[in-house]
């Protein structure tokens, strides 16, 4: 078996499905005129995603 690099034993990957305001906008194009709904959606894009990357 082959060695890694500084001798760790495993390995780790976190995904995340970012859909942003897409998901909001896809249950109806109504959304569109409602900051509420989309502003749900930008958050995590926004806020959320900058605090996990730190």
């Amino acid at each position: 078996m082959g060695r890694w690099k500084d001798g760790a034993q495993c390995a780790v990957m976190l995904t995340f499905d970012l859909d942003a305001e897409t998901l909001w906008l896809a249950g109806s194009m109504d959304n569109m005129s409602k900051p509420g709904m989309l502003s749900q959606g930008t958050y995590g894009a926004q806020v959320a995603v900058p605090l996990i990357l730190n």
